[in-house]
This record gives C-alpha cells, structure tokens and sequence, in this order.
C-alpha cells in the first residue's frame, strides 16, 4: 500500500454542513455538534446531540437518562468509494439480526457523496460503555478473563452460522435484505492512491480483486492472481517481472484450484 489510511481522511467539516445534513434526512436541528478525538483509520467522526422534546422524533436510537439522543456520524475518506460503505452497513446488519453481539443501530448511510457534507457517511445510535483502551490499565484480572471470554462468544456466533450459499465476500443492503457483495480488504489500492500511482486511467477493479462475491477461495485467488498479471503489464516499475507472465497466464485457471482442492 502506498499510504495509510489516515492519508485520504476527510478534512474538518463545518457544523453548519452537518446541520444542514440532518435537516435533509428529516431529523431535528441539532443543538450540538462536536467532533470526536478518536484515531480512527477510514473517518472522521462526529457527536451530533438533540435535545428533547425534538429528540424522541430520532427513531431507533437508545435515548440518554435526560432523554436527549447522541448519534455518531461517521465520514468517510475516499478510499474505496461506495462498496466501502454498503459493506459496513450490510454486516452490521446482519450482524444485529444473526447474533446477540451489542452492535449500534444504523439510523441513516449514504454511499454517495450527493448530500450536504460531499462525503459517504453512516449515522448510528451512540453505544453506551467506554471505550476498552481507556479503562483496560484499571481492570482486574478478573474482569480482563471476562472480557476476553465476552470476545471469544462474539467469535464463535460470527464463525458459527455459514452463508447459503457459500461464498468469499462481503454483505451489502438491498431492497428486499442483504445480498452478498464484494470482498473488502484494507490492503487494497485506495482511490486516491491509484490515482497518484496508476493514472487516471486505472479503476478501483482493475487493480484490486474487487469483482466478487466469489463461489471459494479458488475464484478469489485467481482473481487476485489476474490483477497481479495485470499490474506487472501496465506499470513500469514491474517492468522486470514481465517474462513471468507467460507462465502465469497458462497455469492460473488450473493452478489455485488444485491446490485449494488438495486440501
């Protein structure tokens, strides 16, 4: 990867724009709005509060004891436009609806930029608790045991319902529920990146193995092997991995499979 994720962050974005974000998604005017000091990777991150009486028209999310309502505002840098965000509201989806593992409620998302901010977002329900890196230091041994069995319960409901039909990839909303969408990995090629690297030409597919969801891990891995192919024809600094292509181009249709199904 060319850059951390941190690189491509969206800049700070003004309170009014967000204002005016929540008056198009039909909620409240907001009587604050703060962003959150977090070390986030992919967004930035903001505390939008509404205060009651107008907080009980934000539907869905878990009211605070003085009954005002804080949402969590996640804004999304320009990484991996689109299928980004629709996997990450797909799987927290699924998530709520499959497992008992305390996840927030998605009140709104757009996987657009065509909105008041110009950036992708989710808006969830603000989890109650703290967050573990700031208590972890005064924890007994105790309540770390417990909390690392918490995790390993979280584990197994995830691993413990397989798809149907099996699949490599990820999950994003439709319509009618959930259907399976591509494959999302942090070390793919980031737009920006791609841009400053690859030409204007290059697309986010064409350089990452982004084409699924793929039947097994046979198809996942030849994709990969297609856009390392790809990468060695057009770039110039690979230039000297060039004579290997011949070789690679005749095996990979054969070559993931029969090691994938041997074992």
């Amino acid at each position: 990867m060319a850059a951390t994720a941190k690189n491509h962050l969206p800049g700070p974005i003004s309170p009014e724009a967000i204002s005016q974000l929540m008056t198009s998604i039909r909620l409240p005017v907001a009587s604050k709005i703060e962003p959150l000091t977090v070390t986030a990777e992919f967004h930035s991150i903001y505390l939008v509060h509404f205060e009651p009486p107008s907080a009980s028209v934000v539907h869905g999310a878990r009211a605070e004891a003085d009954g005002s309502v804080v949402l969590v505002l996640r804004v999304s840098g320009r990484h991996l436009p689109r299928i980004k965000t629709l996997n990450e509201v797909g799987m927290m989806t699924w998530i709520r609806e499959n497992t008992t593992i305390p996840v927030p409620t998605v009140i709104r998302f757009d996987a657009s930029e065509s909105n008041p901010i110009g950036f992708e977002y989710t808006l969830l329900e603000r989890a109650p608790g703290k967050s573990v890196d700031c208590i972890y230091d005064t924890l007994s041994d105790e309540a770390k045991s417990g909390l690392v069995a918490q995790l390993a319960d979280y584990l197994i409901q995830l691993h413990g319902q397989p798809r149907e039909p099996p699949y490599i990839g990820g999950l994003v909303p439709e319509a009618n529920g959930l259907a399976g969408g591509p494959i999302i990995d942090e070390t793919f090629w980031f737009l920006p990146d791609m841009q400053k690297y690859w030409g204007a030409d290059a697309t986010l597919e064409s350089i990452n193995p982004i084409s699924g969801p793929f039947d097994g891990y046979a198809s996942h891995c030849t994709a990969c092997l297609e856009r390392y192919i790809h990468a060695i024809e057009v770039h110039p600094s690979l230039s000297e991995y060039r004579d290997m292509i011949p070789k690679s181009e005749i095996s990979h249709p054969f070559l993931w499979q029969s090691i994938l199904t041997s074992h």
